[in-house]
């Protein structure tokens, strides 16, 4: 009975996020090359998937040249990364904190001419002990500085994982913030994929309690897509 749930569950919540997905592509956003970079951890790297293909970032990829093939994803997300280690070059970490790691951060996104910064942060801050204010003052240190340099930042929450009902604590109060800070530039990866414990529900589980499988990167891109990243990208661009 508990499968039968589980695939009904599933069942609605990809019709609603089809349904939610009829984002309308202006004229500007097509005809305009746009550069997406993402900057994250293993998620946003492609663990999970069996295949490569089916990770959110490169079947957004996809996505993103169909509309242009021009248009441009480039991944800096590397698997054990946090929030500190994507800051920007500026910035000096307290000790006993990660350095920031020049060549994935979000320096690095400016660098590269990105019109639009997505990050992808699950969960190995909350692995690390980092709590809910450390966190946010480093999102909003990465979305300010982007901000400086007129590149407009999405952030996805964090995901549920198989932790501990401390770092669980952790999860949600970030996620939460990160919705109520970030707004209409939040990105919900965590609705629809945690059980009733707050864990990775194990339909989306790819088998170690931390990484989502295919079923579940399909809808994480689902969720990029809705987010309208190209108009939005096109309409802070100078022409």
């Amino acid at each position: 009975m508990k499968n039968i749930f589980n695939i009904l569950f599933t069942i609605v919540l990809f019709s609603s996020a089809i349904a939610q997905a009829q984002v309308v592509i202006n004229p500007c956003a097509k005809a305009t090359d746009v550069h997406v970079v993402v900057i994250g951890s293993s998620t946003a790297a492609g663990a999970g998937p069996t295949n490569a293909a089916n990770a959110w970032v490169n079947r957004y990829r996809d996505y993103l040249q169909a509309i242009n093939p021009n248009n441009l994803v480039t991944n800096l997300a590397v698997g054990g990364t946090t929030t500190y280690h994507i800051m920007p070059n500026w910035f000096v970490a307290a000790a006993g904190k990660p350095a920031v790691t020049p060549a994935k951060n979000v320096s690095q996104a400016i660098t590269l001419g990105a019109d639009a910064i997505i990050v992808n942060m699950p969960s190995n801050d909350a692995s690390n002990g980092f709590g809910l204010n450390e966190q946010m003052f480093n999102f909003i240190t990465i979305k300010n500085t982007a901000d400086s340099a007129g590149i407009p930042v999405w952030v996805c929450t964090t995901q549920p994982k198989n932790f501990s009902a401390a770092q669980k604590a952790i999860q949600t109060a970030v996620r939460d913030s990160i919705l109520s800070y970030f707004g209409s530039k939040a990105i919900d990866f965590w609705t629809g994929f945690a059980d009733a414990t707050d864990g990775l529900a194990t339909f989306y589980d790819s088998g170690d309690g931390t990484h989502m499988n295919d079923t579940a990167h399909a809808e994480l891109n689902q969720r990029v897509i809705n987010a309208g990243i190209p108009n939005v990208a096109t309409d802070t661009l100078s022409y």
